[in-house]
């Protein structure tokens, strides 16, 4: 759902390639499917900020999807690793992270005010760019 040519280390693009997600009624798939819950993509849009802040311009660009039961998602892919992260709708528990990388390495976990930092590192080191 990300545009081309966006700056996602600006706040006003990583809000624009989120946006789209808040335009989908229900049934959007035709099976089913809940609205994206504001609470999840307002806490999503957040976090990302926060982490994105924290990266160079070498950094893959964040997808942000729909996960299941109005849930969003947020994930990084890179040359060697990537990142998911799902923020569940309301009450629904709290935000769960996973990643993997061509070392064989793992990060998961549920997400703490702390989690910031530690996901910027790993999509920092793991989620650059791939080249073309």
């Amino acid at each position: 759902m990300n545009g081309g040519g966006m700056n996602l280390s600006n706040p006003a693009d990583v809000v624009g390639a989120a946006h789209g997600l808040l335009e989908l009624r229900a049934n959007w798939d035709g099976e089913g499917s809940e609205r994206v819950d504001i609470a999840a993509w307002s806490q999503a849009v957040s976090f990302t900020l926060r982490v994105q802040g924290r990266l160079s311009g070498r950094t893959a660009k964040p997808r942000f999807g729909v996960g299941s039961e109005g849930s969003v998602d947020v994930h990084w892919r890179g040359e060697r690793g990537e990142l998911l992260i799902n923020f569940p709708s309301r009450a629904k528990g709290a935000p769960k992270y996973y990643g993997d990388n061509t070392e064989g390495g793992k990060i998961y976990g549920l997400l703490s005010v702390t989690s910031a930092t530690e996901i910027a590192r790993w999509v920092g080191r793991f989620c650059t760019k791939t080249s073309n």
